[in-house]
């Protein structure tokens, strides 16, 4: 068993979770307020192993953001 105080520096903590933003803030400096999204993309771990997504992983997210950006570029948003 391990206790931990309850000023930990942890994710799970709320003073963990203050400190993670202001260093993610500092990180990304100007972009910081830059509109954006997220995207992760997964893989079907009973579709595909480990090994054949890690082969196909490059290639997959090159189409994937060509896919955007072709997008993007027909509807003229910016880059």
């Amino acid at each position: 068993m391990k206790i931990i105080p309850a000023t930990c520096q942890s994710r799970y903590f709320p003073d963990g979770r203050f400190n993670m933003a202001v260093k993610i803030s500092k990180r990304l400096g100007k972009y910081d307020n830059a509109k954006g999204l997220m995207v992760t993309l997964t893989y079907d771990p009973k579709r595909t192993g480990k090994r054949e997504a890690w082969g196909v992983y490059g290639g997959d997210t090159r189409r994937f953001l060509n896919a955007i950006n072709q997008y993007r570029y027909k509807r003229g948003w910016p880059r």
